[in-house]
């Protein structure tokens, strides 16, 4: 009920635009903090349900947008999980570690090989994935902070009312450690022999109308290599000459909004997109979303003095 009370409060704030957009997490972070603290005076241990609840009610109303609250949520998971490991592995001493090393491997392999195939065999029963998919979900499990974190709130609770609880941490500290080396190291290897580890991305994308792309694009095209055209106009581009693009370059226009290419980028596998178009609207938010897709270094711009050269074929800039 706490949780929910504060995510109805929090929807209102933002939907009579009380806050401005660069206060809308830290106002967000302020009301979860609230719930948490009102939920543990009134119940223990109730705090985590009540923020989790506030997140799942405000994740799933259409009044207001919370892609803020989820960007900044990104940044500050990283920045939690990081402090809480090392807070935490600060309490487990290295002789207790030791000490409780052979129980944690036996623990991890029977999680390893016994619990997670059996839990993920029978989540996905009747499901439409392949045998070799559900292998692979069978095969990854990794334990991280929540464990970690769990357990030391428990362990405290458990030696203040008696009970001889040392043992938990470094045992469950062991184990996380173990899965994790597992799973790092098996991950890959293991993909690849089930045979569903995609492929790297090696397709080219280019962005624009210049006349020079034309034959650029169908030099890649020439070579073998996957091409999406992402052209800023509703036609065809065509080159000098009137060249006009290969049969086996993908082409879109991106006119058609920055959702659509969104879905058809991860789909012709592209690795590398050369953007040499304007500065307009569209063309903007269509470089964000694939700068978004992809990550900064794997966009390339061309300068605007440089997006209309005169030429007669494929610029020696680009040949290789």
């Amino acid at each position: 009920a706490v949780g929910w009370v504060a995510a109805v409060l929090l929807i209102f704030v933002m939907s009579r635009f009380l806050l401005t957009s660069g206060m809308e997490a830290a106002v967000a972070l302020l009301f979860a903090a609230l719930a948490f603290g009102v939920a543990e005076v009134l119940l223990s241990e109730a705090g985590l349900f009540a923020t989790v609840t506030m997140g799942v009610t405000a994740a799933n109303q259409r009044r207001v947008t919370v892609r803020r609250i989820s960007g900044f949520g990104d940044t500050l998971e990283v920045l939690i999980i990081g402090t809480l490991f090392i807070l935490l592995g600060a309490m487990v001493e290295i002789d207790a570690l030791l000490e409780w090393a052979w129980p944690a491997i036996l623990i991890s392999l029977i999680l390893v090989l016994v619990v997670r195939p059996l839990t993920a065999a029978l989540s996905l029963w009747r499901t439409q994935l392949s045998g070799r998919a559900r292998a692979m979900i069978g095969w990854m499990d990794p334990r991280g902070i929540v464990a970690a974190a769990t357990t030391a709130q428990f362990a405290e609770t458990l030696e203040l009312n008696g009970y001889d609880a040392g043992f938990m941490l470094p045992l469950v500290f062991g184990v996380i450690i173990a899965c994790g080396v597992v799973y790092g190291l098996s991950a890959k290897p293991v993909a690849s022999l089930l045979g569903v580890a995609r492929p790297a991305p090696i397709a080219v994308g280019l962005v624009g109308d210049d006349p020079w792309l034309v034959p650029f694009a169908n030099a890649l095209a020439e070579a073998h290599v996957d091409v999406l055209f992402l052209s800023t106009g509703s036609d065809e581009p065509a080159g000098p000459d009137d060249e006009t693009l290969a049969d086996s370059v993908t082409t879109l226009s991106v006119r058609r909004g920055a959702a659509e290419v969104q879905r058809i980028v991860p789909t012709v596998g592209v690795g590398k997109v050369i953007v040499s178009a304007g500065s307009d609207v569209i063309n903007t938010l269509v470089t964000n979303r694939i700068i978004e897709l992809l990550g900064r270094r794997h966009v390339l711009r061309v300068p605007e003095s440089e997006q209309t050269p005169i030429i007669t074929g494929v610029p020696e800039r680009w040949s290789c």
